[in-house]
């Protein structure tokens, strides 16, 4: 990772200091935990590739059956996920709309 790059996620993890008292008891991680995962991602949300968090930070993705985490994801990737439930059937009908519609999307 470069150098650049690690100063922008040492940023990032300054930045979500103010919202980590809730990770331990909601998802079950530590800091030092949280900040290995996120840096192992490269700073960056793990579906969209984004080093842009300008909501509430990195989110924690996790599955709410099994509470178990998933990985960190930047807040419009995993509210698009609860959008559609989790649903893996439901993000493909998704998918395929998108596909069949592609003459709208050009």
């Amino acid at each position: 990772m470069s150098l650049k790059l690690q100063k922008e996620v040492q940023v990032l993890l300054k930045y979500t200091k103010k919202i980590r008292p809730y990770r331990k008891s909601r998802y079950g991680i530590t800091d030092e935990e949280f900040d290995q995962l996120f840096f192992s991602q490269g700073g960056r949300c793990k579906i969209c590739g984004t080093s842009d968090f300008p909501y509430k930070g990195p989110c924690v993705d996790h599955d709410h059956t099994t509470k178990k985490v998933r990985g960190i994801l930047c807040f419009n990737c995993n509210r698009g996920i609860g959008a559609f439930k989790e649903s893996t059937a439901l993000l493909e009908k998704a998918l395929q709309y998108l596909l069949s519609q592609k003459d709208c999307n050009t």
